[in-house]
């Protein structure tokens, strides 16, 4: 193997690689050596074939054993391995209170939505809902679509669960959806550099600069609001600067004065959306967090006076200001500093 995830969380190439630190396999997750030989360029192995496997690393055994005895000093009472033979699945551990079961599942190696969504449908069928905890592989490398995986509402906001077995505590990441956050200049450039430097590479930045042109644009001369940011959390499958986009290419199609009951207008949006699966929130968690964040940027929509709300209507107020240059819009944005 070639290349390997470092404690940063960048690609390392093996010849690059420092001894004495350590790297994980950026498709399994597991701890990686590197190996350098006279004969043979340097390159990662797995530290050994178990892991790579179905067996189970030491991470796992510790820190099951780690959050059992954590949750025992909070009023639990539990087991693991917990094998439940109507569903045929075996539970990393099993807690009980007088009242309520929950059974926590520590992920330390690669797990798939499909096996994620299948293993979660059985724990439904008996009735109690799991928590996955992860271990320190995502720590280092969680992609978008694996932190939608594995993400859960804690006091209403996005989080992920992890174990450090070697503190022994758990750790939340936790993120937030506002119609507060404002347009900054890094911002702007981060979402122009990253479309321009992607075109022609990734088939959705393809289709977003060809509607974008099709409509009479260019992407770098976007509305300044397409850039804010409602959440830092991955809920779509796009950027959202492509979302903004989309949107607002959306409303030109109609004209000024254009009025949708506020349901219609949510629902609208919301059909134009590709959400990613959130398969550990419930229905209505997941239609919440929708409408939370499709709430959040018509907010900004409203500031930018692109809309405006009369009671439970929405009306297509002003048309989005497209600039002539991307300097134009650099001036526009100093000026609002």
């Amino acid at each position: 193997m070639k290349i390997a995830i470092s404690q940063k969380g960048i690609l390392t190439l093996a010849p690059n690689a420092i001894r004495g630190q350590q790297y994980w396999c950026p498709d399994c997750g597991q701890l990686v050596r590197i190996c350098r030989g006279k004969a043979k360029k340097a390159y990662f192995a797995h530290q050994n074939d178990r892991q790579h496997g179905q067996g189970e690393t030491n991470e796992h055994q510790v820190g099951k054993i780690q959050m059992l005895e954590w949750a025992k000093k909070r009023g639990w009472q539990g087991e693991l391995e917990h094998y439940y033979p109507q569903i045929k699945q075996r539970a990393d551990i099993l807690l009980k209170r007088p009242t309520q079961q929950v059974i926590i599942e520590f992920q330390c190696s690669n797990l798939d939505l499909k096996r994620l969504v299948e293993r979660n449908q059985g724990y439904a069928q008996i009735g109690i809902k799991p928590i996955w905890i992860l271990g320190s592989p995502y720590r280092h490398w969680l992609r978008a679509n694996r932190q939608a995986q594995f993400t859960y509402l804690d006091h209403q906001k996005p989080t992920i669960y992890f174990w450090d077995y070697q503190k022994a505590e758990l750790i939340k990441m936790v993120g937030w959806i506002s119609a507060k956050a404002k347009v900054n200049p890094q911002q702007v450039s981060q979402d122009v550099y990253r479309s321009q430097f992607s075109n022609g590479k990734n088939q959705t930045v393809r289709q977003i600069v060809t509607q974008v042109y099709q409509a009479g644009h260019e992407l770098s001369t976007s509305p300044l609001v397409a850039h804010c940011r409602e959440t830092n959390w991955p809920f779509l499958a796009e950027p959202l600067f492509f979302w903004h986009l989309r949107q607002l290419l959306w409303i030109e199609r109609f004209g000024l004065g254009k009025t949708w009951l506020l349901r219609e207008w949510l629902l609208g949006v919301d059909q134009f959306s590709a959400w990613l699966p959130l398969p550990c929130l419930s229905k209505q968690q997941r239609q919440q967090v929708h409408q939370q964040l499709i709430w959040a940027w018509t907010k900004q929509l409203l500031t930018a006076r692109i809309l405006k709300q009369d009671q439970h209507k929405i009306i297509y107020w002003h048309p989005p200001v497209w600039f002539p240059n991307y300097e134009a819009k650099l001036r526009a944005l100093r000026r609002i500093k």
